[in-house]
């Protein structure tokens, strides 16, 4: 069984979308499977595309792009 805390997995991608630097701490460290709740798992790849990409992100650019790819609301929940 794999354990599992849902409250660190909020606040990790929280951290991330507050000061986008903290992915470069953790990236070597976190990949999507690391994430227990599918949906966090959708939603780290999706924050780790978007850094490639831009130089800031934020909690509304990943909801664009989350909603741009159909993957809000594909039963994450």
């Amino acid at each position: 069984m794999k354990l599992f805390n849902l409250d660190i997995e909020r606040a990790i991608l929280n951290s991330i979308l507050s000061d986008n630097t903290a992915f470069d701490k953790i990236n070597h460290i976190l990949n999507a499977n690391d994430f227990y709740l599918p949906f966090h798992q959708v939603v780290f790849e999706t924050i780790k595309k978007l850094l490639k990409e831009k130089d800031f992100i934020d909690e509304y650019i990943v909801k664009d792009e989350l909603e741009k790819e159909k993957n809000l609301m594909k039963n994450y929940f």
